[in-house]
């Protein structure tokens, strides 16, 4: 009877494995791709990247001619790739929350089915949903967007609040345009933050949007005390603009993708020799994430004055400390610390210098 009890156990417990094993979720997906008419070249992988977040290809094909094939990622509903097939012009997005995603590609008639994906379903109804509202509704006259942003806004609004994706509330999120709803947009992301606590991207978001309404919000103004800013120099080295306390000082924004900015430049350079520069120093800060462009247009262009960059930009030091929110900008402040004048235009710096007597 012993060894009958102890053989009754055994097997037991080897069925009760069995079925565990049946019963345990996989933590991965395999994306299953399947081509209607061969691929000759290289099919790649590609996470996409939202907030700060940059696309990654994470997998690849050798080179060669493919019927199918098959990429295995770990299951992650917050995730969001793109499958990049040779000779097919459409964009073929997948969020892995499945065992088993299959892809149907046709390079004939440039078309794709995504099977197995509750998520990715819900993404691509949600664009159909988009393509049928602008069809119908859009007005003739192309240039109505806020026509535009009220039938999408409408649709998508309700959508973000049902999506259990954190990647699709990325993607829905950016196609609206809040403008200066800020209540709005602060409500989204407060909803989201709360849905997706553990989602990276969500919360950078938030912190991002809040942020940015605080310096829309709020402006420094003529009579207002200016914070300091500390940024790297031409030479790399730390500068702050705290050094220049009881001194005049020029403080302009500017980036190397911006034409306007140089106008401004341009007028800085032509009435710096005129200057008194034991009153009045100038300070050109970029605003920008190239950093050998902006040393070499500072050199080129003989810029002798002091330069900063910002290389985080609008979520950098300067925008956020100065609260400015377009480029380009500047400020006029007294040795005091005072804004005496913002966004002087080029033709107006040497009034305000004059005024102050501030020119040689």
């Amino acid at each position: 009877m012993f060894r009958h009890y102890i053989a009754y156990s055994f097997i037991s417990i080897l069925w009760s494995s069995l079925f565990s094993c049946n019963t345990i979720e996989k933590k991965t997906t395999e994306i299953r791709i399947t081509i209607e008419s061969p691929a000759n070249g290289k099919l790649l992988l590609t996470r996409i990247g939202f907030s700060d977040e940059k696309d990654l290809v994470v997998d690849s094909s050798k080179e060669g001619l493919f019927y199918s094939y098959s990429f295995t990622v770990k299951k992650d509903i917050s995730a969001f790739y793109q499958v990049k097939v040779p000779f097919f012009s459409n964009a073929v997005y997948v969020i892995p929350d499945a065992d088993v995603i299959d892809v149907q590609i046709n390079l004939a008639n440039n078309k794709f089915k995504v099977n197995g994906s509750t998520a990715s379903n819900v993404l691509y109804s949600f664009y159909s949903t988009l393509k049928e509202l602008n069809t119908n509704e859009l007005p003739e006259n192309a240039a109505l967007i806020p026509g535009l942003n009220k039938i999408t806004t409408g649709y998508t609004l309700p959508f973000m609040d049902t999506v259990s994706s954190p990647a699709n509330f990325m993607i829905a999120y950016n196609t609206v345009e809040f403008g200066k709803d800020y209540a709005t947009l602060k409500g989204v992301v407060d909803k989201a933050s709360k849905k997706f606590p553990t989602v990276g991207y969500i919360n950078r978001l938030k912190d991002d949007v809040y942020k940015m309404i605080d310096i829309y919000e709020k402006e420094f103004n003529v009579n207002d005390e200016l914070p300091s800013i500390s940024l790297g120099n031409i030479d790399s080295i730390q500068y702050s603009t705290a050094s220049l306390k009881g001194k005049y000082y020029l403080i302009n924004f500017w980036s190397t993708w911006c034409e306007q900015c140089f106008f401004q430049l341009d007028k800085m350079k032509k009435i710096f020799p005129s200057i008194d520069t034991t009153k009045l120093s100038f300070v050109s800060t970029a605003v920008d994430n190239n950093r050998n462009d902006w040393k070499n247009i500072v050199q080129q262009n003989n810029y002798t004055w002091t330069n900063l960059i910002d290389e985080k930009m609008w979520k950098g030091e300067a925008v956020n400390t100065l609260k400015f929110d377009s480029i380009p900008f500047n400020f006029l402040v007294s040795p005091e610390g005072k804004v005496l004048a913002k966004a002087i235009p080029p033709d107006s710096l040497q009034y305000y210098f004059t005024k102050y007597s501030l020119m040689k």
